[in-house]
């Protein structure tokens, strides 16, 4: 098949066909015709003077010529289909119709050497490799979000008697609404659909990793950091070895010591471009055109993590939310939220820039 392929491209053959090619549909087309005019100027001879020998033998004749010289290019082409691959000159036929001829030898259109383009490349830097659109570690922080959630705007995640049996009301987003002054994390702890955050509050208390908190998963900055750091995402991340570092802020250039903190988890994320890649958006579009499943949004008194919708109503059907966060005030577990409707405003979005190395729902 190669030394077809070969023959193939010869520029000589390949000149050649093409002629062939295009004479025959000439004949196809020209040569009938002309026969046909000339066969009706016969026919006209012939009713002026029917009584002239051979005039209809004559007529007829012509009609026939024109049949079959326009039968030969199509029953030619036929036969060479048929053929197939067998000859190397029916491959070539076939081959002499496409616009574009396939080959898998490489071929000199000169004696002239090849040169590199670069002749040396150690005097090239290599640029900084970019997280790709769409990337499955963002995702992946999205979904561990996502499965630690207890809450979605548009359904009724929590019903009035998941609320009723531990003696509290619901908010109108569907998230458990506990009495003034107390803590959820006693009335959660009763309902299986809030299983899971309680699960990971209480590992990540015994691991005494779980920074200067007070309100836990209930507030946005504990949960955010210990989703991050139990996933893998640098182990100090909102901790008291975090704060101790006394991080340098991007928003008002003064050091921080308070690392649980959404102001704090931002200074980190943005000291630390090995883990997390500061996106750069426009502060006057909404966070949801700007920004991929597993991007991180902070500023100095909130942080929250946007999901997209598609992934959001894996987790909670016919969700009309987008993004999941946690709010101290009244005591709100992390639930999803549309947040990402909003404009991204003073948030800094960062990326996480790497897999995971500790993902298990």
């Amino acid at each position: 098949m190669i030394n077809m392929l070969i023959a193939c491209n010869d520029s000589v053959l390949s000149n050649f066909l093409v002629v062939v090619k295009r004479v025959l549909f000439l004949i196809e087309v020209i040569i009938p015709i002309l026969l046909i005019v000339f066969g009706c100027f016969s026919f006209v001879k012939l009713i002026r003077n029917p009584d002239e020998k051979n005039g209809i033998k004559k007529v007829i004749n012509q009609f026939l010529a024109a049949a079959i010289i326009f039968f030969i290019p199509l029953f030619i082409n036929i036969l060479m289909s048929v053929i197939g691959e067998k000859t190397n000159f029916s491959s070539c036929w076939i081959e002499s119709g496409s616009v574009i001829k396939k080959v898998d030898k490489y071929y000199k259109n000169s004696s002239e050497k090849k040169k590199q383009i670069f002749k040396d490349t150690k005097g090239y830097e290599k640029g900084d490799k970019r997280v790709t659109p769409g990337n499955l570690y963002g995702e992946a922080v999205a979904c561990r979000a996502l499965n630690l959630a207890s809450s979605a705007i548009g359904t009724n995640y929590l019903t009035e008697a998941d609320a009723n049996k531990v003696g509290c009301t619901l908010n109108s987003d569907g998230r458990l609404k506990v009495p003034k002054g107390e803590h959820s994390h006693k009335y959660r702890a009763e309902l299986p659909q809030t299983a899971n955050i309680i699960k990971f509050w209480d590992e990540e208390k015994a691991l005494g990793k779980w920074g200067l908190g007070t309100y836990g998963p209930a507030s946005c900055s504990p949960w955010i950091g210990s989703l991050l750091r139990s996933m893998g995402y640098d182990d100090n991340i909102a901790t008291a070895e975090a704060a101790n570092a006394g991080l340098v802020s991007p928003w008002t250039g003064e050091r921080l010591y308070n690392s649980i903190s959404a102001h704090g988890i931002g200074t980190y994320m943005y000291h630390h471009p090995e883990s997390f890649e500061h996106i750069i958006v426009d502060s006057n579009k909404s966070i949801a055109e700007q920004c991929q499943p597993g991007d991180i949004l902070t500023h100095s008194k909130h942080i929250l993590i946007f999901v997209g919708n598609d992934l959001a109503q894996k987790a909670f059907p016919k969700t009309t939310g987008d993004s999941v966060e946690a709010a101290e005030n009244g005591r709100c577990y992390p639930g999803v939220t549309a947040a990402g409707r909003g404009n991204v405003g003073s948030y800094k979005v960062f990326r996480v820039k790497k897999a995971a190395t500790n993902y298990n729902y």
